[in-house]
Order: structure tokens, then C-alpha cells, then sequence
């Protein structure tokens, strides 16, 4: 049989143990929001920089969460100027650096563009 003082020293020693575990995974947590920064809620562990999107479904109606980027290219009479490759899960976020792109290129401002809804937040929708 344990003593009092044994049976304490087995409850401090597991909440020890515990203590430790947390740190441990606490650690770890913080090494993944470091890994995702303040833009993403999720990363691939065989590619840090690709972030879990869904994905279209396929002929079995499976719609799977996976790594992606977000490819976006820029079009001028049939001919491609511009592409433009992030981790953004939405198009949100998209147009304006492809507008940047486009006057850091040529030096001047496109007079018209052409997006779908996809590309409307408030940052955008009234430039």
C-alpha cells in the first residue's frame, strides 16, 4: 500500500507528466501558425506553401480538400501577359496584385478589366 504522502507524489508526478505533454504540443502548435502566417488557416505538410482548397468534383461526386495553389492568368487579345500564382484559397485577393503586375510591366493603368464575381470584396469592388 501507498502512504499519503506516495499517493501525492504520484498525482504531482502524472500532472508533471501532463504539464509536460502540453508544452510539448503547445510548442508544436506554435511552429504551424508559424509555418501558416496570419493569410491561412491550413498548409500541406509535403509543400509548406500550398494550402488545402477544395477541389472540384470528380465523375464519383467526391469534392476532397487538398493541396493547392491559386493560379490566375491575365489575358490581352487572346495572348497571355500575365500569371499570377498564390496560396489564397478565394480570388479575392487575386486581382489586385494582377493589376500591379500589369503597370509595374508596362508602366500604365488597364482602362477596363473584366473579372467575374469571384474577384468582388470591398477591397476591390470600388476602385
Amino acid at each position: 500500500m501507498f502512504t499519503e504522502k506516495e499517493k501525492e507524489n504520484l498525482h504531482f508526478n502524472k500532472l508533471h507528466e501532463e504539464l509536460e505533454q502540453c508544452g510539448k504540443r503547445l510548442m508544436e502548435y506554435k511552429e504551424c501558425f508559424e509555418i501558416m502566417g496570419k493569410d491561412r488557416n491550413s498548409y500541406s505538410k509535403t509543400d509548406l506553401e500550398a494550402t488545402f482548397m477544395r477541389m472540384k468534383e470528380d465523375h464519383m461526386l467526391n469534392g476532397q480538400l487538398k493541396p493547392a495553389y491559386n493560379v490566375q492568368i491575365a489575358v490581352e487579345n487572346y495572348f497571355i501577359v500575365h500569371g499570377y500564382v498564390s496560396s489564397d484559397r478565394t480570388d479575392y485577393n487575386t486581382l489586385i496584385p494582377v493589376l500591379e503586375k500589369h503597370k509595374n510591366a508596362f508602366g500604365s493603368i488597364l482602362e477596363e478589366v473584366t473579372a467575374d464575381s469571384g474577384y468582388c470584396s470591398e477591397k476591390i469592388c470600388f476602385i
